[in-house]
């Protein structure tokens, strides 16, 4: 016993120098005072079917794992080498979930078993156990993935308060537009002690784009457990982004529950006829996601976001030259287009469909529109210049191809980060080939 004690006061203090003096051996020792293991648990709640709570959890996983492969994204708030722990809680461990595929690969340790049976508190206690060793020696996030239920006192048994606040955990609330989820969240926040408790320390709501529009959450915008929470006791309020329903049920098709979004993007590339174009979706979806939810780890850094800017940023740089300003006439546009064909305008594809509304060229446009007259009156007027002339359009168009996929735009950031080297060259091989040949027919027309 007087050993234990002893032990525990070696670790307390971390000086090598009683270390040796005791004469015994403490697990781990440091010169001057132990800092406070950095452990975060995401506790992923919704209440309700369909509110999002596997695609947070997913997603939470993915920046944790990958934040930093995003890092225009990211801005450096990503943890590096942050180890990940999953519980999923609404699955039994016979269950085949996608979670496993992050076991089997090394990116997360996972466990499963369903909150409050007896599977569910062993999972618990050994995700528990393991993370807080892990903890003294790197960052660590825990992602709890809580079924759908609405019977808080359960959840408060269960999950044990006192190990919550050990655990450092946050809650995070996928809300849905159904009036029942603020009913649930008051609820939660009440069951679990109010202010003085695990929800009234810190916590995130994630507004379910999938429903509306987050401009569109007027009930959450104005309701009383908003001003408690948000205005109270500091929580977050940001978006989760909505994920295309084909690119989901092509996952499910691949793994029918929950499959981690990473691994899909790996998959993807490995055949490129899985997904096709939409997997620039999905990384997009990531991206987008990661720059939102960044703020969860440092949440003095949330910004006043204009979310009228970022469009016309999303916009300039969509439409390839990254030099010229979206203008009113096309802000209207693009946002009618939208409205009309309902869409999300918080879906991070929501660029593609705003580059198609371009009414006005650039003065280089209007100067390449110029020359090009000129050069089909020249072909015109002398057979002999036909092929000279057919090969400056194409050197033309290559031109203005390299300036779509320049450095400095979005679509060159799609070229870099999520197309290899062989597709890249191939759309761009389609694409001389298809001009080639409309100069080629347009020519012998003549």
């Amino acid at each position: 016993m007087d050993s234990d004690l002893t032990r525990k006061w070696c670790w307390k203090i971390g000086w090598n120098s009683v270390t040796r003096r005791c004469g015994i051996s403490c697990r781990r020792t440091r010169i001057g005072m132990m800092a406070s293991p950095d452990i975060k648990t995401f506790l992923v709640d919704g209440g309700m079917p369909k509110s999002g709570r596997s695609i947070a959890t997913r997603m939470l996983a993915d920046m944790y794992q990958h934040g930093n492969e995003f890092i225009s994204m990211s801005q450096g708030m990503i943890p590096e080498t942050c180890r990940v722990y999953v519980w999923d809680a609404a699955n039994d461990p016979e269950t085949d979930t996608g979670y496993r595929l992050w076991h089997e690969h090394g990116r997360a340790t996972v466990h499963a078993g369903r909150i409050g049976t007896e599977a569910g508190d062993k999972a618990y206690a050994t995700i528990a156990n393991l993370a807080l060793e892990a903890a003294e020696d790197g960052p660590v996030r825990i992602i709890i993935d809580l079924p759908a239920v609405q019977d808080s006192r359960m959840l408060v048994k269960a999950l044990k308060p006192g190990l919550l606040e050990k655990l450092n955990t946050v809650p995070v609330w996928t809300l849905t537009r159904h009036p029942m989820s603020l009913g649930l969240l008051a609820d939660r926040v009440q069951a679990f002690g109010g202010k003085n408790g695990v929800w009234g320390k810190q916590g995130v709501v994630l507004r379910n784009t999938w429903y509306s529009t987050a401009a569109e959450f007027v009930e959450w915008e104005t309701s009383p457990i908003r001003r408690f929470l948000v205005d109270g006791c500091g929580w977050l309020d940001l978006r989760m982004f909505c994920l295309s329903d084909w690119l989901q049920q092509e996952m499910e098709l691949k793994v029918p529950i929950n499959m981690p979004f990473d691994i899909a993007g790996d998959m993807a590339l490995e055949n490129i006829l899985w997904l096709h174009i939409w997997r620039f979706a999905l990384e997009l979806f990531r991206g987008e996601s990661i720059r939102e939810w960044r703020f969860i780890e440092q949440p003095e850094a949330v910004p006043e976001m204009e979310r009228r800017t970022q469009k016309i940023e999303a916009y300039n740089l969509a439409f390839g030259l990254g030099k010229r300003d979206m203008t009113e006439e096309e802000y209207r546009d693009a946002t009618l287009l939208v409205d009309r064909m309902g869409l999300k305008d918080d879906d991070p594809f929501w660029w593609f469909i705003a580059s198609q509304t371009v009414h006005l060229p650039t003065p280089a446009q209007n100067e390449l529109l110029r020359e090009s007259i000129e050069l089909a009156k020249q072909v015109k007027q002398s057979d002999l210049i036909k092929a000279a002339a057919g090969a400056i359009l194409v050197d033309r168009i290559a031109h203005l191809s390299y300036r779509v996929f320049s450095q400095d735009t979005l679509a060159g950031w799609i070229r870099r980060n999520i197309t290899n080297a062989a597709l890249g060259w191939l759309v761009l091989g389609v694409m001389a080939v298809c001009v080639t040949a409309f100069g080629g027919g347009y020519l012998l027309a003549q």
